[in-house]
């Protein structure tokens, strides 16, 4: 809970900040007295959720941009802080280093196909864009029965909404990034 009250403080003192609003302003908008206010930006208190929707609804935000755990501007993730995915009994796997969340409107990955390694993919959302640099091997993604071939040092970009299958039919590992884009 001690993380959870936290993120609170952390996220209210932001958004008061960004919207330029005094703690009086805030009382006034959310119908919590200043003082309430002022303990939960100093972590003094441990607030309701009827408390924190109260505050979300005032300061017209989504309860989540409350709790959420806020990413610093700089961060050096690697591959061995991630736990991969896998797919095709193993011959694909995947490091999601950037997954769609805290307001993101995208993931970016890392994937890796074994020879004969196969990942296929359901529609995403409509309006959903694939961006994919290759930097291994030789990639085929086959959409709407169209087979693309993607050769190291080429990217290729498409329409995510339908139906689409990464392959690997050469005989070395296929390395590419993959960005997927939510519109």
């Amino acid at each position: 809970m001690e993380n959870l009250n936290h993120n609170i403080a952390e996220n209210l003192k932001k958004i008061r900040n960004e919207k330029n609003l005094s703690l009086t302003q805030l009382a006034e908008i959310t119908g919590i007295s200043k003082s309430m206010l002022g303990q939960i930006e100093r972590e003094e208190t441990n607030p309701t959720i009827s408390t924190i929707w109260k505050i979300s609804t005032g300061l017209k935000v989504a309860l989540t941009k409350l709790i959420e755990t806020s990413l610093p501007n700089k961060m050096l993730i690697t591959r061995e802080d991630i736990l991969p995915f896998y797919e095709d009994e193993e011959k694909v796997y995947s490091y999601p280093f950037f997954r769609n969340n805290q307001g993101k409107n995208f993931e970016m990955m890392q994937v890796f196909l074994e020879p004969n390694g196969k990942l296929s993919s359901l529609a995403h959302i409509r309006g959903t864009k694939e961006y994919i640099i290759v930097f291994n091997g030789e990639l085929s993604i086959t959409l709407d029965d169209e087979v693309h071939k993607i050769l190291a040092g080429q990217a290729f970009q498409f329409d995510a909404d339908k139906d689409h299958i990464y392959e690997n039919n050469s005989t070395e590992i296929v390395s590419l990034c993959m960005l997927i884009y939510y519109s």
